[in-house]
């Protein structure tokens, strides 16, 4: 998603006068699609489980999208997730048919979106097109 979704979209916003207009819809679009794209693990877990996880993916893509801007380098992001996943997995086993309220999703996507939002800042302030 920021190799080629988040690239392609900041060249098409790039004409844009205001810096926020430049940078946040492409990494709020990527976001998006990076989450959507978690639609696909519909194939082995329930629908209520995947629903969040999409919402889950969507805030992580947005810090995955933030490091990436930071960095320059599309390594970071990939190791974050990496790690991420890992983690997850070698915490709670692989997912399944798990039944997870969105409500008790709701403080892990604040905390993300705060993560990025603290990543992402100093590339909004120093944005020189």
């Amino acid at each position: 998603m920021r190799g080629i979704v988040l690239v392609t979209l900041l060249r098409l916003f790039a004409n844009f006068d205001n810096r926020f207009a430049r940078i946040l819809p492409p990494v709020i679009i990527s976001s998006i699609l990076f989450g959507m794209e978690h639609f696909l693990n519909l194939a082995s877990q329930n629908l209520s489980f995947t629903i969040v996880q999409v919402c889950i993916a969507i805030t992580m893509g947005f810090v995955f999208a933030s490091i990436f801007l930071r960095t320059g380098n599309l390594l970071y992001p990939m190791i974050c997730h990496f790690e991420i996943d890992f983690l997850l997995t070698l915490l709670h086993g692989a997912p399944h048919d798990i039944n997870v309220s969105f409500q008790s999703s709701i403080p892990v996507m604040l905390f993300y979106l705060f993560i990025g939002l603290i990543i992402l800042i100093p590339v909004l302030e120093n944005d020189k097109n």
